[in-house]
C-alpha cells in the first residue's frame, strides 16, 4: 500500500504474528518454532507487539527472526520507498539498539561474517545476484 495503513488495518497488520504461530502449531515439525514466530515483532525495550515482552523475556529464536525480518523489510523495494542501502541499513540497526534490537545481538551481526556477506562496500546495496541488481537499479530509479 502507497499509504499510510488506516487504524483498522494496522489492528489487522499486527495479528500476523499470532495468527502465523497459530498455523505452524498445527505442524509437527515447525511446532518448536511457534513461540519464535509469535513474538518475532516484540521490542527490547517492552514496546512491540502481541504481549508487549522485553529484553530477555523475548525468544532468542524471534530475535533472530526480527532481524531477518527487517532486513528484508529496509532492502526490499516498497510502494512508499525505495531499498535501502546496506550503509542505512547499518545506520538504522545501530539506531535501534537497544529499542528495537537486542544489543548484543547487534554488536554480533554487525560485526560477523554472516553481515559482510550480505552486503558488499558500503556504497553498494545487498547482495542477491541478479536480484540485487534489478531491486538496486529501480531503487536508482525511484531515487531520481
Amino acid at each position: 500500500k502507497a499509504h499510510r495503513l488506516s487504524a483498522n488495518e494496522w489492528n489487522t497488520m499486527r495479528e500476523h504474528p499470532t495468527d502465523g504461530a497459530a498455523l505452524i502449531a498445527t505442524m509437527t515439525p515447525l511446532r518448536e518454532l511457534v513461540s519464535a514466530v509469535k513474538h518475532h515483532h516484540e521490542n527490547w525495550d517492552g514496546t512491540g507487539y502481541p504481549d508487549g515482552l522485553a529484553g530477555e523475556l523475548i525468544p532468542l529464536g524471534a530475535r533472530i527472526i526480527r532481524f531477518a525480518d527487517t532486513i528484508d523489510a529496509m532492502t526490499t523495494v516498497r510502494p512508499y520507498r525505495p531499498s535501502m542501502t546496506s550503509a542505512e541499513v547499518r545506520a538504522e540497526i545501530v539506531r535501534c539498539r537497544g529499542s528495537q534490537f537486542d544489543p548484543g545481538l547487534v554488536d554480533r551481526l554487525l560485526s560477523s561474517a554472516a553481515w559482510r556477506s550480505m552486503f558488499g562496500p558500503e556504497t553498494e546495496g545487498p547482495r542477491y545476484g541478479q536480484l540485487g541488481i534489478v531491486v538496486e537499479q529501480k531503487r536508482r530509479s525511484m531515487v531520481t
